[in-house]
């Protein structure tokens, strides 16, 4: 059961759910839901003894996760083979793998019950990772596309993330920082120049002085949250995987939540904004005659 020490500055966006509904709306919301008491399904013991460090193509391994049907095994042994490349243990992690499907996947599709999903994949997340720079997730280039994202702490110790401001506040409290001229650039270059602005470049500035509400999800538990709504940053963590599939913006419950649509609402609102700003007030513009 995640332990979450909540700044008093910040809105409460923690939600605990057994996982029996769906949660498409408050996922879309902007809120982290909590699905406890998985730990059961999960073999941490496993999971954190993998030698990561003996491969490094398995510290971000991706495999497909089909929505009504498990990787086909021997397609998933032969990946890990040709990463690991020591069949015993390619076996044993295809088989551990199988398990987290068969685990997961019902709970997978209550919660995000009514997407439509194009493409589906897992992404398991093997590196250690220690007090990355907070940020609102971007890419290299706008994807056309909503995701369905869950994450699942599969090491025997609490993976510890900071959260900090919901995206749709972060720009109504940190806009005016974002230089005019990168207005009309695409809306991953938007999310970064916000995330810079408010929390720095890298994790040497991790110090920076928002607040943080601070998560300890313990072994075994499963959280979901659209990553590019909410600031965060994985203070410390070893073994874990997202499940990614990507969602159909159509069949979303809001789709004015979806990524490039927030990006665009806050491109009008600042544009809006500077020309306001711009225009001589009444009492400038009037002036008597001589």
């Amino acid at each position: 059961m995640p332990h979450v020490l909540k700044h008093p500055a910040l809105p409460d966006y923690f939600l605990t759910s057994a996982g029996d509904r769906n949660h498409v709306a408050d996922y879309e919301g902007g809120a982290v839901v909590v699905l406890p008491n998985q730990a059961a399904a999960i073999d941490t013991a496993f999971w954190s003894a993998l030698p990561i460090d003996d491969f490094a193509a398995l510290k971000k391994f991706k495999t497909a996760f089909g929505l009504d049907a498990p990787p086909p095994r021997d397609r998933l042994h032969a990946d890990l083979l040709a990463v690991v490349e020591q069949d015993d243990l390619a076996a044993r992690m295809t088989d551990k793998i199988i398990e987290l499907y068969d685990a997961l996947m019902p709970l997978y599709r209550t919660v995000f019950a009514g997407y439509r999903f194009p493409k589906t994949r897992a992404i398991f997340r093997l590196n250690t990772i220690m007090a990355e720079n907070v940020h609102f997730d971007t890419y290299r280039e706008p994807l056309p596309h909503h995701f369905a994202r869950m994450f699942v702490n599969l090491d025997d110790r609490p993976r510890i993330w900071h959260t900090s401001w919901p995206i749709r506040e972060a720009m109504a409290r940190y806009g005016d920082l974002v230089a005019p001229e990168t207005l009309s650039a695409d809306a991953n270059s938007l999310w970064n120049e916000l995330s810079w602005r408010i929390f720095g470049k890298s994790s040497k500035q991790c110090w920076d002085s928002e607040p943080r509400h601070i998560a300890f999800f313990d072994p075994g538990d499963v959280w979901i949250v659209d990553s590019r709504q909410v600031a965060h940053q994985i203070f410390y963590g070893r073994r874990a995987v997202s499940i990614d599939f990507e969602v159909d913006i159509a069949s979303m419950h809001d789709p004015s939540t979806y990524y490039l649509t927030l990006a665009e609402e806050f491109r009008r609102t600042r544009l809006d904004q500077i020309a306001q700003r711009s225009q001589p007030s009444p009492a400038s513009s009037h002036q008597e005659a001589p």
